[in-house]
C-alpha cells in the first residue's frame, strides 16, 4: 500500500506528480476534481503492479485508468501503459502510448462491471504481459511486446477522465 489517503482534507502531498492538482484528499479518500494523469514519485522495476479501491464510482466517467511503466513521472507523453475501465460501457481496455506510434489498443475489450468498493488492479511483466484484476482475481491478460518500452521500468499512477466527485481509496503497487 503506497497511499491510504488517511490525512487531512486538501492537497495530495509530495509523493504525487503530474496532474495531482485535479485530485484532493476528502474524508480520508481520494476525490476526483478534474481530469488528468498523476504518478507516484518512485520508479519501479520491470515487473510491477498498481491497484486502487473504487469507493464511489462515477458511472458517467469515460475513463478510470491505471498507469504502469510510465517513462515520465509527470506525463504520459514519453510512454505509458494505460489499463482503462469505462464504467458506462462496462469494459476494460489495455492501451499503450509511445511518442513514435501514438495510442495503440491491445486485444479486444474485456467485459467487466466494477461496483462501489471493488479493487481495480493491473500488472505488467518484463516479458510484455499486462494482466487485469478485479478484487485480486485475474480477469484477462494481454501481450504488449510490440510497445517499445515493454521490458523497461517506470512509474505507476492514475488517470481519471470526466469522473468528478468519484472517490477512491488505498492506492498501492510497486515491484511485483
Amino acid at each position: 500500500m503506497l497511499d491510504t489517503f488517511n490525512r487531512a482534507n486538501g492537497a495530495l502531498g509530495a509523493n504525487w506528480r503530474g496532474a495531482a492538482r485535479f485530485y484532493q484528499i476528502s474524508a480520508n479518500q481520494l476525490k476526483v476534481t478534474g481530469s488528468g494523469d498523476m504518478y507516484w514519485s518512485t520508479s519501479f522495476g520491470t515487473t510491477q503492479q498498481v491497484y486502487v479501491t473504487l469507493s464511489t464510482l462515477n458511472t458517467g466517467s469515460h475513463e478510470i485508468d491505471l498507469l504502469l511503466k510510465s517513462q515520465s513521472a509527470t506525463s504520459y507523453n514519453k510512454g505509458v501503459i494505460e489499463v482503462l475501465y469505462d464504467p458506462n460501457l462496462k469494459r476494460v481496455e489495455v492501451w499503450t502510448y509511445a511518442p513514435s506510434g501514438g495510442w495503440v489498443q491491445y486485444g479486444a475489450d474485456i467485459p467487466v462491471t466494477f461496483v462501489n468498493g471493488d479493487q481495480f488492479g493491473a500488472s505488467a511483466t518484463a516479458n510484455g504481459t499486462v494482466s487485469v484484476y478485479r478484487n485480486g482475481a485475474l480477469i484477462a491478460a494481454r501481450s504488449i511486446v510490440t510497445w517499445p518500452f515493454y521490458n523497461l521500468s517506470g512509474y505507476i499512477g492514475l488517470w481519471m477522465v470526466n469522473a468528478p466527485n468519484m472517490l477512491m481509496d488505498n492506492f498501492g503497487g510497486g515491484n511485483y
